[in-house]
């Protein structure tokens, strides 16, 4: 699963006041348990080994020397072991 996080002002909400981000984080969870926390100094973020057929939300945030970022809820999916391979049962 991959995120890309552009722009970054969307997720702080609006100009941040000059600050540079720092990190960009994403929580994944699945029935409310967490799978994968990642951070990164770009705005990609990249889970790799997730369960496959699962229901998943991630939150998102960026943070700075300022402080962190509300953060925001994305819902997604894993796609089942036969979806992601189409013709092979």
């Amino acid at each position: 699963m991959e995120v890309y996080l552009t722009p970054y002002p969307k997720i702080l909400g609006g100009n941040n006041g000059g600050d540079v981000i720092k990190y960009s984080t994403s929580q994944v969870y699945s029935e409310n348990q967490l799978l994968v926390n990642i951070s990164s100094r770009s705005p990609r973020l990249t889970a790799r080994g997730l369960p496959s057929g699962r229901t998943l939300y991630l939150r998102i945030y960026a943070s700075s020397s300022k402080g962190r970022s509300k953060s925001i809820r994305v819902n997604g999916y894993t796609l089942r072991m036969a979806d992601k391979h189409p013709g092979k049962q």
